[in-house]
């Protein structure tokens, strides 16, 4: 049988990594609970040069993809796992996003995608009759009360 293994632990202990890379990124807050593309350079300097940062097939090599919760303090550091700078024969680091929240609309190369809004059917929606399959019972609920109460009255008072 062979040995559990620990989530904080690599997959490829063996391989070499690739360095992280950081960069600082100002995101609007209006960006904040949706998806943002932002701008991030190709190459990003990091110990005295300027290296390759990894471009995820199929992705914008001039743009990063945020997934930004409602909630983000500011100066959160956002990781991006396997998009820092590649190393031969091993695996890439990561690149770690800086935030920086502004007060400002988003510019021309930013793009901002809000998750749809997710319909929900409540109760007092049932009750109200907007639903097309809802039948209004309030009416039949209020004298089945009323009922009740005299019943329990009338039992009080022999």
């Amino acid at each position: 049988m062979g040995e559990l293994g620990s989530v904080f632990e690599d997959d490829d202990g063996e391989l070499p990594r690739g360095p992280d890379l950081r960069v600082t990124v100002e995101i609007p807050r209006v960006a904040l609970g949706a998806t943002l593309r932002a701008p991030v350079p190709a190459r990003i300097a990091a110990d005295g040069e300027l290296l390759e940062r990894v471009v995820l097939h199929g992705e914008d090599p001039d743009t990063i993809e945020l997934h930004l919760p409602e909630q983000l303090p500011e100066r959160a550091v956002l990781r991006l796992r396997g998009q820092g700078a590649a190393v031969d024969g091993g695996r890439a680091g990561d690149l770690l996003v800086v935030v920086e929240l502004v007060d400002r609309p988003p510019r021309d190369d930013e793009r901002i995608e809000h998750p749809p809004k997710q319909l929900s059917r409540r109760a007092d929606d049932v009750l109200a009759g907007t639903s097309s399959d809802a039948t209004d019972i309030t009416w039949w609920l209020l004298m089945g009360l009323v009922l009740l109460g005299g019943g329990l009255l009338l039992l009080l008072t022999l």
